[in-house]
């Protein structure tokens, strides 16, 4: 899963309380510049994690395993990531109006609505939805305060500009949040069992007067899985009762040195499939 790099609420609220307690008289247009340029770098950041996700959503679709889940879920992640980016488009619309100055408290008139619309939206799609930390808050900083447009009363242009930046990192925090339960839909966990078996191999079978002989042993665990695939040498093998596969071949007729590849296919506890390509080599030598 991609890492999360939001900017935490708490960061978000923080910058929200620091412009609350300044009048427009005592606040920096410079600070508060700053301020909003580092929030909007981290929703930079906070989008691509997003569309990350709506990727290895279409990565699952190619797998055999989660095609059928991804089918189901991906259309719902895609809902919310489009429903989101409206709400994002719509704001960064209400900044333009603001910087070309417009009344915040006018053109914010409808936000909070906007916003509640969201949050009823992506509820339904699944009950933990509802456990969002943004969606419990109602939008933390705007259900009060934007119905009475109380921060957009008092804010100066730049101040309102670098609190409806605040507010596109709570909907993107929603994004995010809304996306991980949806993949998380996705996973697929194998029932499998464990089987045991001492393991004896040498480094040779084929040696020369004065040659080493290395063994090596040990005890090894094969898990019963359904979904793990063998190929040696292209050729598809079927496990034993005991999970591992034992196969025989004959070897090249004239001396030389030979491999044989082994392709081992599994899917891992993501449910992602992996693959694993080993060589085996010997040597052919005439007597």
């Amino acid at each position: 899963m991609a890492l999360d790099f939001r900017l935490p609420s708490t960061i978000a609220g923080l910058f929200l309380i620091v412009l609350s307690s300044c009048s427009s008289n005592i606040s920096s247009d410079s600070f508060v510049a700053r301020l909003d340029s580092t929030l909007t770098q981290a929703n930079k950041v906070t989008r691509r994690n997003n569309a990350n996700i709506i990727e290895a959503f279409e990565s699952r679709q190619r797998e055999p395993i989660t095609m059928e889940l991804a089918n189901t879920w991906l259309p719902k992640a895609k809902r919310i990531d489009s429903f989101a980016s409206s709400i994002i488009n719509y704001i960064d619309g209400l900044k333009t109006n603001i910087k070309n100055g417009k009344e915040a408290k006018e053109v914010t008139i409808n936000l909070h609505s906007r916003l509640i619309a969201f949050k009823s939206a992506m509820i339904p799609i699944h009950e933990r939805m509802q456990n969002v930390p943004v969606f419990v808050n109602n939008f933390h900083y705007s259900s009060d305060s934007i119905n009475s447009r109380k921060w957009f009363t008092d804010a100066s242009p730049s101040e309102a500009v670098a609190l409806l930046t605040a507010l596109q990192n709570e909907v993107l925090q929603a994004e995010y949040d809304c996306l991980v339960i949806c993949f998380e839909q996705v996973r697929v966990f194998v029932e499998d069992f464990t089987s045991f078996e001492a393991i004896v191999g040498q480094n040779a079978q084929v040696l020369h007067v004065g040659d080493s002989l290395e063994i090596t042993t040990g005890m090894g665990s094969f898990k019963q899985d359904p979904i793990l695939s063998v190929r040696i040498n292209g050729q598809k093998l079927a496990l034993n009762d005991r999970g591992y596969v034992v196969h025989k071949l004959k070897t090249q007729k004239k001396p030389g040195n030979y491999s044989v590849p082994v392709l081992l296919g599994y899917t891992d506890e993501d449910g992602n499939r992996q693959e694993r390509t080993f060589q085996v080599k010997y040597r052919l030598v005439n007597y």
